[in-house]
């Protein structure tokens, strides 16, 4: 097991995939955003970045201390629970069951006690060696979606039933050019009462089986997952805008 806090994403602070690379070390390997749950400001201060590496892909090692992202009652795939003082929202299936995510766990944990949030993914990274070299490949998928922001509550998401305002589930749609190296998409609405209206751009540059990038002052760390890179998941963060979040997307359904 490897546990790596690479600090504060202060202004100015190199954003690559080389500084932010996710490990390569472990059975399943991930990155996590963490900041303060309080909302007294609007934007996302002084977040931090982890980077993960375990032998399961359950847990989340962060500081030494053992997360478990699919307690009793918790569904990896769709849920939300609020139990203990301990939020779980994950992504990982569509309402009506159809599973996405073979290789990687994406969500969000709130910890209501110690006032953290984080947003993760974490799973079997794609060998480099299978990265394609040319083409392009259409991912879609879904995300879980943390608002800080007074101002982006009413109509910013699609909330999950039983969840608080500030937390929902929204679509993905994610190009990957793999001539280019680059990677394009969009966070939607899911709903179609909002009729998939964007709620933020993102964009990466591939780097071996990772991509990252800034668009809009939205930060993106993500990377490819699965034997051949049938999956990619990536996690989000607008400190300006008061947003975050993790998603998980699956190419050739």
């Amino acid at each position: 097991m490897t546990i790596i806090e690479k600090g504060p994403l202060s202004k100015g602070h190199p954003s690559s995939a080389k500084d932010y690379a996710i490990p390569t070390t472990g059975k399943f390997n991930g990155i996590a955003y963490e900041f303060r749950s309080h909302y007294n400001t609007d934007r996302i201060e002084n977040p931090k970045v982890h980077q993960l590496s375990t032998d399961n892909i359950y847990v989340l090692n962060i500081n030494g201390k053992r997360i478990d992202i699919a307690p009793e009652g918790v569904n990896p795939a769709y849920t939300y629970v609020d139990k203990d003082g301990e939020i779980h929202l994950s992504t990982g299936a569509f309402v009506n069951g159809v599973v996405f995510q073979d290789s990687m766990q994406n969500g969000i944990y709130q910890n209501q006690k110690d006032g953290k949030t984080y947003v993760y993914i974490q799973g079997e990274l794609t060998p480099t060696d299978n990265i394609p070299k040319s083409g392009e490949a259409r991912y879609l998928g879904l995300s879980s979606y943390h608002v800080n922001n007074d101002t982006l509550l009413e109509g910013a998401l699609d909330a999950v039933e039983g969840a608080p305002p500030r937390f929902g589930i929204v679509g993905v749609d994610m190009t990957a050019n793999f001539e280019d190296k680059t990677v394009a998409g969009r966070l939607v609405h899911t709903s179609a009462a909002k009729n998939n209206n964007v709620l933020a751009e993102l964009e990466g540059t591939i780097s071996g089986n990772q991509f990252s990038g800034t668009k809009n002052d939205t930060k993106l760390q993500g990377a490819f997952f699965g034997e051949k890179a049938n999956e990619m998941g990536g996690v989000y963060i607008n400190e300006k805008e008061g947003f975050s979040g993790a998603f998980s997307a699956k190419s050739k359904w």
